[in-house]
């Protein structure tokens, strides 16, 4: 059964992109969130408009060689 769950596991791709590692975190991340929910402590992360910066950045990140690409295609 073990064996199964790890293929199945391992077959969750988008475009190359394993989702289940993405999965794993957001679901351990929900999980210290409630303990320290439970806890009554300050969550140390950053505000949220830092973390719309950064995903703006990593955004950025991947927007630019996509738009070499197209140019590229264009010039050709």
């Amino acid at each position: 059964m073990l064996q199964e769950w790890a293929l199945y596991t391992a077959s969750i791709n988008l475009h190359g992109v394993n989702l289940m590692n993405y999965l794993i975190s957001l679901a351990i991340g929900l999980f210290v969130g409630v303990i320290y929910g439970a806890l009554d402590f300050r969550s140390p992360a950053p505000p949220a408009i830092a973390l719309i910066g950064l995903m703006g950045m990593l955004l950025g990140e991947k927007l630019w060689p996509m738009g070499r690409q197209l140019v590229s295609g264009w010039l050709t």
